[in-house]
């Protein structure tokens, strides 16, 4: 049914490669469960009274990229050497079959690697092998991206084995390709096209319409954490119906943790895991660490190894050993190491802390030597004690934040406000309920928070107390009534007034010169803020991007880098040697 055209069994060498494929366990797939040693997935563990494997076929498909597949980087016009990582991607993809009418039993599949680990390359064969070995009439073909630009970057592996058989035929395929395919386009690459222009792939941008109306028999949808949401997989599958077997692959490393198309895939593919039968039309493979799941390390070399299956081979150790040593050195840049090349799903995309370090410069308030202040227990000691205080404001959906920071003892202490309706009481008051107070009932009443300040800040020391100009109108008239004008201090949301506080806060959690109360609530909202870095080195918080970006809160990192900000204008001398950012 399927593999009638260039039959790879009628081929040199195609007997040999299948004894090798077989030896080799290169029929079995999946990453390996560290904590049972089993694999993550097994296809024999579905209803095999329904499929069947065929490890003919598969050896037809390795032995095609292999022999008539070049790259074009780093070193042109070179065979594909596949890795065995590659292979049994490949090969349980192609292999396995229906036995009701022989075509293809999976009709996705879903890859989950980290970056440097040949994704492209796989995207590229997968186009060939859709084109010219499947036997379908009309092929459509998709290339799916983020972005144009990513797509046609992730289109080039498998246009460049064309223009190789053009350039050097006798080294590559011996002009098999370059007699089977039309290329359109220069520069840009806009399609490729064989048949008589029946059958064509191209590259495509999430957000385009190039692929409605279509008639797709594969949708190959590279990082699909970068998608906004799943409108072109949706569109392609949908397309697909009247196919004989149709295939869609997304292949993508980790998104944050956040409501996202590549994490409800994600989901999907562990039910998968957990039981083939879940869906045996579904091929997951996973490669990727946890800490929560698997125990990991994150520096561990061997947890490197096990979710990074081509490391030593298209990702060189000097790469992943140089990456580690900037994690550790630069916090805001270890997300992007453990997301990227762990394929850990972090909180936030460039976490601005380290969170392990500011769970350790937590401490449980001892009940014996604290005072209760507005709900929270305070540490005796801090009492009278001086301090920099800051609010981060909101009417309705956000918290209303406070922070004080106090110089001597480098003790932070945080408390939030929102309205008794606020649409997230329930899972705040459940995951929070001794650090979130309630002001206002469908929005926030500035004069009840007000009341709670007042009595915060009698216990304290506090010489001045800054405010985003934004949404602070009203709680700053009511302190107004009570405080000196100086003592009020606005403060511009930029990169002039809050960039050096940030890096400060980074450099004082990092060092562990701080110290915080455990609030839960504050903790996550230090664990979910991001960073963003300009070009001249300058940073400020965001909120994680994303559909859950309007549920995660920042709000006292913001007021704590206000209170940072106040501190350092009235510090004559701030020691910045020991800081590390």
């Amino acid at each position: 049914k399927d593999f009638h055209k260039l039959e790879a069994w009628k081929q040199p060498g195609y007997e040999a490669r299948l004894a090798e494929l077989a030896a080799d366990g290169a029929f079995m797939l999946g990453m390996i469960n560290p904590l049972t040693e089993t694999r993550m997935y097994n296809a024999m563990d579905c209803d095999l009274d329904r499929y069947y494997y065929c490890e003919r076929t598969a050896a037809a498909v390795i032995f095609f990229v292999e022999n008539f597949l070049t790259h074009t980087k780093p070193s042109r016009f070179a065979k594909f050497n596949l890795h065995i990582s590659q292979i049994k991607f490949f090969n349980n993809i192609f292999g396995w079959k229906k036995k009701s009418d022989g075509f293809r039993r999976y009709q996705e599949a879903f890859k989950y690697v980290p970056r440097k680990n040949s994704k492209s390359w796989d995207q590229g064969a997968l186009c060939h092998i859709g084109m010219i070995l499947d036997g379908e009439q009309g092929v459509e073909i998709y290339n799916i991206a983020g972005d144009k630009a990513q797509a046609e970057k992730v289109f080039d592996p498998f246009v460049g084995s064309i223009k190789n058989d053009m350039d050097r035929p006798s080294e590559c395929a011996s002009g098999f390709l370059a007699n089977y395919y039309n290329i359109h386009g220069r520069q840009n690459i806009k399609a490729v096209t064989a048949n008589s222009e029946l059958d064509f792939c191209k590259p495509v941008a999430n957000n385009e319409n190039a692929a409605h109306g279509g008639n797709a028999h594969m949708a190959i949808c590279d990082e699909i954490h970068t998608f906004k949401d799943d409108g072109i997989y949706d569109v392609m599958v949908t397309s697909m119906s009247v196919r004989d077997q149709p295939l869609v692959v997304c292949i993508t490393t980790a998104d944050y943790a956040r409501d996202s198309f590549c994490n409800d895939k994600l989901d999907y593919a562990k039910k998968t895991c957990a039981d083939p039968n879940f869906d045996p039309r579904f091929m997951p493979v996973l490669y990727y660490a946890d800490p929560d799941q698997f125990g990991d390390d994150w520096q561990d070399p061997e947890v490197w190894s096990r979710v990074n299956p081509m490391l030593g081979v298209a990702k060189k150790h000097d790469y992943m050993e140089g990456k580690h040593r900037k994690a550790i050195n630069e916090p805001a840049f270890t997300n992007k190491f453990k997301r990227l090349d762990l394929n850990i799903s972090t909180a936030a995309e460039n976490q601005a802390f380290n969170i392990d370090k500011w769970k350790k410069c937590g401490m449980v308030p001892d009940p014996d030597q604290s005072v209760m202040i507005a709900g929270q227990l305070v540490p005796d000691f801090l009492l009278q004690q001086k301090c920099y205080a800051a609010q981060d404001n909101a009417y309705k959906d956000d918290l209303n934040s406070l922070v004080l920071e106090f110089p001597e003892s480098g003790f932070v202490l945080n408390w939030n406000w929102v309205p008794s309706k606020h649409k997230n009481i329930v899972k705040l008051k459940k995951d929070h309920n001794d650090f979130i107070l309630t002001a206002g009932v469908n929005e926030i009443d500035f004069e009840e928070i007000y009341e709670h300040q007042q009595e915060i800040f009698k216990e304290f020391d506090v010489v001045e107390c800054g405010f985003d100009p934004n949404k602070s109108m009203e709680i700053r008239k009511l302190m107004g009534r009570d405080y000196p004008e100086d003592f009020i201090v606005v403060i511009a949301q930029n990169t002039a007034n809050l960039s050096e506080p940030i890096k400060k806060m980074i450099g004082d959690v990092n060092n562990m010169r701080m110290k915080h109360t455990t609030n839960s609530l504050f903790t996550e909202q230090i664990s979910g803020v991001d960073t963003k870095e300009d070009l001249k080195n300058d940073y400020m918080f965001i909120k994680p991007k994303g559909q859950d970006s309007k549920r995660k809160k920042v709000d006292a990192c913001v007021a704590w880098s206000m209170a940072k900000c106040l501190r350092l204008q009235a510090d004559t001398e701030v020691d910045w040697s020991d800081a590390v950012f």
